[in-house]
């Protein structure tokens, strides 16, 4: 197997390469699942400083070692992504863009904003759940629909019946129902929880996977199939978007550890108890222990979030995008035969 992509896709076989070569005559997956893995590395990191550090990180390797450039254009790619989240929510070594700026914060119903703040911002703790499950959801909708075309291209529409089924039921539910949980105003006219359009989509959705999921056999035999793929679809899918929430989880975390060690710098040092007026060399001691302190400690976060961000995006690859976008692996990757010269 070789594979052959654009010079952006081509910086994610890396990490496509960690699991395993696409079968001959099967999708590449590696453009599709590009995007989403640098974002999710971003949300996993967030943090402006930190992609700061990663971006130079990867600049360094790509000067210094020509042999490593794909891994050093991964690691300038994953880092500067997560410069630009980091900024549109506004994290920057455990702190508050806007509030070291010096505007002023203003909550509402639990998320915070600032009204003032001249850039767009995000408040991820207070706002980004449900944005986790809809990437989940998205990816994995991605994911049915290029097995789906595939299929159908390869091995003829009646072998797609119970999948394009059960792609229609999930995505008019989350044009009708879900979209609401990100937006209350997002609503498409005409296609509600409760309008005719929605209940005919999934009927005509429930007709293919219960009905018409194999059309050689007979209709009770198909029912009682669709049935079963019925639960373990649904068990299955509810694990897949679930796992999405890591997302949310890992990029909370690291936040919440880079804020413990700021205070823990500021407190043990006892800068933020200095008098006013104290003189240049009375703040000097406290200057220097809280530094050793920030740099121990954010060290520790950046190399532990670090590690998460890389390896958590790439088991929502293999596992959920793989899975659902019907991946089958190859055996080995191209080696062409050539002359060896002793």
């Amino acid at each position: 197997v070789k594979l052959k992509n654009n010079r952006y896709a081509r910086i994610f076989e890396l990490v496509g390469n960690m699991y395993a070569l696409p079968k001959y005559g099967t999708i590449d997956l590696t453009p599709f699942f590009a995007p989403f893995y640098m974002l999710f590395f971003a949300i996993c990191l967030n943090d402006a400083g930190y992609g700061a550090i990663i971006f130079a990180l990867g600049l360094a390797l790509a000067i210094k070692s020509k042999k490593m450039r794909q891994a050093a254009y991964l690691t300038m790619v994953c880092g500067g992504a997560t410069t630009l989240f980091g900024i549109f929510t506004g994290s920057l070594f455990g702190t508050t863009i806007p509030e070291l700026a010096g505007y002023e914060k203003v909550v509402v119903d639990g998320v915070a904003t600032f009204p003032e703040y001249p850039l767009p911002y995000f408040d991820f703790q207070g706002s980004f759940f449900n944005w986790a499950l809809a990437l989940g959801i998205f990816q994995i909708l991605l994911g049915m629909l290029l097995d789906i075309v595939f299929k159908a291209r390869y091995f003829g529409i009646t072998t797609i019946f119970a999948k394009l089924g059960w792609f229609i039921v999930l995505l008019s539910g989350c044009l009708a129902g879900g979209l609401q949980m990100l937006n209350e105003n997002w609503v498409i006219p005409g296609f509600t929880t409760s309008s005719i359009a929605f209940y005919v989509a999934m009927g005509v959705g429930a007709v293919l996977m219960l009905l018409l999921n194999n059309v050689k056999r007979n209709p009770i035999m198909n029912f009682a199939s669709g049935l079963w793929d019925t639960y373990n679809n649904v068990t299955g899918l509810l694990s897949d978007v679930l796992s999405y929430i890591r997302l949310f989880a890992i990029g909370l975390s690291g936040g919440v550890l880079a804020q413990v060690f700021n205070s823990l710098a500021m407190g043990l040092s006892g800068l933020d108890s200095v008098p006013e007026g104290t003189p240049w060399y009375g703040m000097l001691l406290p200057i220097v222990a809280a530094s050793i302190i920030l740099l121990i400690g954010h060290g520790i976060n950046l190399f532990m979030s670090a590690i998460s961000s890389f390896v958590h995006p790439m088991r929502l690859t293999f596992v959920e995008f793989y899975k659902n976008a019907g991946f089958e692996m190859g055996q080995r990757s191209f080696d062409p035969v050539r002359k060896m010269n002793k």
